[in-house]
């Protein structure tokens, strides 16, 4: 899978291969400013759902959804990216709920939750709202 050339990060997610968690830690922590570590989870996360929906890798798209939960919530600033975030944590919840991954699962639909619009039971988006609500639920039974 090849990374789209959609980033706005200062760097290519080429220059990047983390083999170990200890290794992907002290890479992070490698970027000091804020804001550039920030663009570089946004970068990994975005890279790894892509290619886990195109390869069909389970794991990527968990761990892709995992960095994007990491950026702060002011870096999606329009509802579409909001909803996708809300639909990514769901499909996240979601299956974390079949593997009875019930912690996981919560937290990712938690995250999601966050991000739906106010108006959520009103419009378009009631059954993502229904659906996240209810994962919330079920993986705190």
């Amino acid at each position: 899978c090849e990374p789209s050339s959609s980033s706005t990060a200062s760097f290519s997610l080429k220059e990047f291969s983390f083999a170990h968690d200890r290794i992907r830690e002290t890479a992070s922590g490698l970027i000091s400013d804020q804001q550039e570590l920030d663009k570089f989870r946004l970068l990994i996360g975005n890279a790894l759902v892509e290619c886990a929906q195109d390869d069909g890798e389970a794991w990527m798209f968990f761990v892709g959804v995992h960095h994007l939960n990491l950026v702060p919530k002011h870096f999606f600033t329009n509802d579409e990216k909001k909803l996708r975030m809300a639909s990514l944590n769901f499909e996240s919840a979601d299956e974390s709920l079949t593997k009875a991954a019930f912690e996981t699962a919560a937290k990712f639909a938690e995250k999601g939750i966050a991000y739906l619009p106010e108006s959520c039971w009103e419009g378009p988006h009631r059954d993502l709202a229904y659906s996240l609500h209810a994962v919330a639920a079920e993986a705190q039974r």
